[in-house]
């Protein structure tokens, strides 16, 4: 019995599928990946129910258990409050954005707190964070 000759196909794998699943892979990621700053301190934000964002650009003091950072610079308690009289020199109405982590011992706050009134600060506003 002669059933002819059979002619081997050539296989070929398509590479198609695999790039266009990689390249919706790409697009779900980045279209979800979200782009955020960064503190240079890592402070875990107290939660508050109420409060209004600030749109313009405040100075910024980030408060950890052993730092205290002023514009992105660390800074001892003494020189914080000279930079705070120096900025208020300059701007009286400078606006001044305080975030301490939430765990934070309420005595360092007060101390921090006591330190920003004595320099003169008449526009202080606490970062917290918006409950999830």
């Amino acid at each position: 019995m002669d059933f002819g000759t059979h002619k081997k196909r050539s296989i070929e794998i398509s590479t198609i599928p695999i790039i266009n699943i990689v390249f919706l892979l790409l697009i779900f990621f980045i279209v979800q990946g979200t782009l955020r700053s960064t503190d240079v301190l890592p402070i875990d934000a107290p939660v508050s129910l109420s409060g209004s964002a600030v749109v313009t650009e405040p100075l910024e003091i980030l408060i950890g258990e052993d730092e205290v950072i002023l514009d992105l610079e660390l800074v001892s308690d003494k020189l914080l409050e000279k930079r705070l009289i120096n900025i208020l020199k300059t701007d009286p109405e400078a606006e001044i954005m305080l975030k301490a982590d939430a765990n934070l011992n309420a005595v360092r706050l007060i101390e921090i707190l006591q330190l920003v009134r004595e320099a003169g600060v008449k526009n202080l506003y606490l970062i917290t964070s918006a409950p999830i």
